[in-house]
């Protein structure tokens, strides 16, 4: 009984692990991204000198059409997105793998 036990548990914990696995790019709507815009970063605002970092989100916040919506202003990108981008600075170590929106780590 304890082994079985411990199978389902074992079992539920690498599909949880599994859901968080997966992650989003974050997009910018025609409006946010018009021009220039797509090149300054989503966190802090400096340009990015095209060596932008994609952002990404997590699946809890890129759930169903959450994904195509954009990150800046939240309206629905009609799959017409530009990704948008960290800087630098923002992206520097480990912060790259984190959700834009909510901070969560990114396991992929």
């Amino acid at each position: 009984m304890r082994r079985r036990l411990f199978l389902v548990f074992a079992l539920l914990l690498l599909a949880a692990s599994a859901v968080q696995a997966r992650s989003y790019m974050a997009q910018l709507c025609d409006s946010c991204s018009f021009g220039d815009r797509k090149k300054y970063c989503i966190k802090c605002g400096h340009y990015t000198f095209d060596r932008g970092v994609p952002a990404r989100l997590c699946d809890s916040c890129g759930f169903g059409d959450r994904a195509k919506n954009c990150v800046k202003c939240g309206h629905y990108t009609f799959g017409r997105g530009a990704a948008a981008v960290l800087c630098d600075s923002c992206a520097f170590g480990d912060r790259k793998k984190h959700c834009i929106k909510c901070g969560r780590y990114l396991f992929d």
